[in-house]
């Protein structure tokens, strides 16, 4: 379905793909073969308002349809071939980019129609398949507009960076028929597009457009960041304000439809941060659930007993951990077994509390170490306190990817009990 002289020119177009400012793109005409794009535009689906639902969650004028089999059978079609190893291998000839692979749902993607008055504030898309956790890396729009004129709005703007209006450098395209515009996604790939605004005789039209996202496994180290949803910059002021001047009618209205956008912009963040706050809060007290079923592993008359603080699944333990030992028999003496690796900073002050003994120990080098703490009461039960006056970040050491402040590796609680003297009974 792409035109056969685009596929003929992938040597030239890949090079200026790589090379494109602000950021890598193309814009190619004609992209689909024109019979494929006719038939696009007759069998592109009907406005649905169900479908048009905005950021804010509010119906507005953007409708987009992802079930491209639903539409018609030629749609049905086109998907099939969006998903095919032709259309994959010829978008990495033309991008430069290897190992494409499609997202079947055509999350986010799909047809897409915008109506009079509708636009997009510029926009870096969100970084990762849903399903998979796939890199998102290529955009692919396909306009569907004949005889759109340049004054009606809607051309796809792609900047530098739109928070910084003064130095955001901007280069616009018209969204005209079978006009394809492909960029690759990233953390600086700003793009929108700006209001919709159709003559009263033309408002029957609409802004219509295929959008297709193409992902891969990886991509390069520096580009990688934490997953996000799609970050929007709200558009500055479409003139300038003077010192004195009075202010037109519209332009009053511009400027309060502005502050309407950003506070609308400003809520719709409130929320998703009390949402997530609310999520990583009840991760928190999940992960601290698990941490404190923790055991440390004990030798000699006793075993563990309870909840745990501080000590970690595979040994380590944090600048202050806490646990409980439970005496088969009265205890004389529990001794803290330890190691701390060559990389470990040392000297450090390891203190241990034991029901009220206490005993510290320098640690002066790498390797094992040992406290021992007595204990004067003949109770069974224990509660076992430990203290470091310093720990180690294996991230912030850039030594490993462990980003744990860690103080030692506990190797065993060795637990020692009283030895009574054997009581002879006498003989008749």
């Amino acid at each position: 379905m792409i035109n056969k002289d685009i596929l003929s020119q992938y040597t030239e177009l890949a090079p200026r793909f790589q090379s494109s400012k602000p950021f890598k793109f193309l814009t190619l005409d004609g992209f689909f073969e024109t019979d494929a794009a006719e038939k696009l535009l007759a069998d592109f689906p009907r406005f649905d308002s169900d479908k048009a639902i905005d950021e804010f969650g509010r119906k507005g004028k953007k409708s987009a349809h992802t079930a491209l089999k639903d539409v018609s059978p030629f749609y049905s079609k086109v998907y099939d071939y969006l998903l095919s190893p032709d259309f994959l291998d010829a978008m990495s000839s033309i991008t430069g980019i290897p190992d494409l692979i499609p997202d079947p749902n055509m999350y986010g993607g799909g047809t897409h129609e915008n109506a009079h008055g509708q636009s997009m504030d510029p926009h870096v898309d969100f970084n990762y398949d849903q399903d998979y956790g796939y890199h998102r890396r290529l955009n692919l729009i396909v306009y569907l507009n004949k005889d759109w004129d340049e004054s009606w709005g809607g051309a796809i703007e792609l900047h530098s960076n739109p928070r910084r209006p003064e130095a955001d450098e901007r280069v616009a395209f018209n969204c005209i028929f079978n006009r394809a515009v492909i960029f690759e996604t990233n953390e600086y790939s700003w793009h929108g597009f700006e209001r919709v605004t159709l003559p009263e005789t033309e408002q029957h039209r609409s802004r219509k457009s295929l959008s297709i996202y193409l992902y891969t496994r990886t991509r390069p180290q520096e580009e990688i960041v934490p997953p996000h949803g799609t970050f929007y910059v709200p558009r500055p002021l479409p003139f300038e304000l003077i010192p004195g001047a009075p202010l037109t009618l519209e332009q009053i209205n511009e400027i309060k439809g502005a502050i309407t956008h950003r506070s609308n912009w400003i809520e719709n963040y409130q929320k998703l941060e009390l949402k997530l706050s609310g999520q990583l809060s009840e991760q928190g007290s999940y992960i601290k659930d698990i941490l404190s079923q923790v055991k440390p592993v004990v030798s000699g008359p006793a075993r563990p007993h309870g909840y745990s603080l501080g000590l970690y699944a595979d040994g380590w333990v944090q600048t202050e951990a806490s646990f409980s030992v439970m005496g088969k028999r009265p205890l004389s003496s529990i001794m803290i077994r330890g190691w701390v690796p060559d990389h470990f900073p040392v000297p450090f002050l390891i203190t241990v509390e034991v029901s009220e003994n206490f005993a510290s120990s320098t640690v002066r080098q790498p390797g094992e170490f040992s406290v021992n703490i007595p204990i004067t009461s003949e109770t069974t039960f224990h509660e076992v306190r430990v203290k470091c006056d310093r720990s180690f970040n294996g991230t912030e050491q850039k030594v490993n990817g462990d980003a744990r402040d860690l103080a030692f590796l506990l190797v065993e609680v060795e637990c020692a009990a009283i030895e009574r003297p054997e009581v002879l009974g006498s003989r008749s």
